[in-house]
């Protein structure tokens, strides 16, 4: 005699609703942006921010060479432009528009689910950028397994940059100087803990010559970003080319930030940099780390640990240890968007994120917030920003580069 089974009374079973939130997976956790002073009426060609670099000089013991020595104060304007508009598009077709509506049909809305990504998604290029040049660098390869649909690994931190579904292309300097590879590739799988250290990227497509330590971006990126804290503040010494209008060789660190390379341990590398910044006249009040080194941080501060929680400019809360400086305690968060061994060491006073309205927002001409698409049976919206980063004090800042 048969028992009835799972398998054959499946026609009577029921399928149960999932009650729970639906997460979101993708990264959120972005401290540096959330924290950011922010003004949304950049409007006009161009913003101009001015600074004094160095006092007159008419100074002496001596009255006749006070005189003769008299040279006047020294000023600085940067006058920044916004980057080019960064976008981020989707679209639902007709029948999953309706069908979605209903509680009943669906467990969200896909029109409002896709907002919410796309919001998500922009938000996080936005704030992966503030770390870095205009170039749009997302990561570079360690190695790359064929130019067509192949694999690459990159680092661990620089996976979280890369997302299935992205369009990557490539180019072999980071500088902006260079000529992009040839084709593109589309992520089809990411395994971010293929090693301890690594990540590997499974994709779709070709990129002509792609190769190991090749630098990696999304499609249309190249040369389009903001000029976030690795311009503002780069690791090298600047150069004599004009950065916004200035010629930063003319007081490198006041113009162009400090920069520290240290092999020391982190928090004797952390007192060097912030005794050397006071010495400058400035007064940090954030530090900014990828969460890889901030644990190295938090296990060589020990029992010494301090714990606080800091706001940002939305009223988001944010977990902080504290560190103690000659200019006083100073707040050190971690910031998944933060490059590895980097750690930016700010007067916040100093920094805003300026835009054309909120960054990013929905793009709306009159026509409202959904586009109809007018050859196929579905529905658009597109988001948007209108920005760049500025420093009224880039000597101020630092960054202290770990070995």
């Amino acid at each position: 005699m048969a028992n009835q089974t799972n398998a054959t009374f499946a026609a009577m079973l029921k399928t149960l609703w999932f009650t729970g939130e639906i997460q979101n997976l993708a990264l959120k956790n972005n401290p540096f942006l959330g924290m950011v002073p922010k003004k949304t009426d950049f409007y006009g060609d161009g913003l101009k921010i001015p600074l004094s670099y160095a006092d007159l000089q008419g100074r002496s013991a001596t009255f006749a060479n006070a005189q003769a020595q008299s040279t006047p104060s020294k000023y600085a304007a940067f006058t920044i432009t916004r980057a080019p508009t960064d976008y981020a598009i989707g679209r639902v077709d007709g029948e999953t528009l309706e069908t979605s509506q209903s509680n009943k049909g669906a467990f969200m809305a896909a029109l409002e689910a896709e907002i919410k990504r796309g919001r998500n998604s922009i938000t996080r290029s936005l704030a992966v950028k503030l770390f870095r040049s205009p170039v749009g660098i997302m990561g570079r390869t360690i190695t790359v397994a064929g130019v067509t649909n192949s694999t690459f690994t990159v680092s661990t931190a620089d996976s979280y940059n890369i997302e299935v579904g992205m369009t990557l292309g490539a180019v072999d300097v980071d500088t902006g100087a260079g000529v992009p590879r040839s084709g593109s590739a589309i992520v089809s799988a990411i395994d971010r803990q293929t090693s301890a250290t690594t990540a590997t990227v499974s994709f779709t497509g070709t990129i002509t010559s792609f190769t190991s330590l090749d630098y990696v971006f999304v499609a249309g990126d190249y040369n389009g970003a903001i000029s976030g804290l690795a311009a503002w503040v780069p690791d090298s010494a600047p150069s004599a080319t004009s950065f916004f209008g200035v010629n930063r060789t003319l007081d490198v660190t006041r113009l162009g930030g400090m920069r520290f390379t240290s092999s020391a341990p982190i928090e004797e590398a952390f007192q060097d940099a912030l005794a050397e910044l006071y010495l400058a006249g400035s007064y940090p009040t954030h530090a900014f780390m990828n969460p890889l080194d901030f644990k190295n941080l938090i296990n060589a501060l020990g029992a010494k640990v301090v714990r606080t929680k800091v706001m940002g400019t939305a009223g988001t809360g944010y977990s902080a240890v504290e560190v103690d400086s000659p200019a006083g305690t100073i707040k050190v968060l971690a910031d998944p968007n933060c490059p590895k061994l980097h750690v930016y060491i700010l007067q916040m006073d100093t920094w805003c994120l300026y835009s054309c309205k909120e960054a990013p927002h929905i793009l709306e001409y009159g026509g409202g917030e959904i586009l109809r698409m007018g050859d196929q049976d579905a529905v658009e919206f597109r988001m948007g920003y209108r920005a760049q980063l500025g420093c009224s004090a880039p000597g101020h800042n630092a960054v202290l580069i770990l070995s």
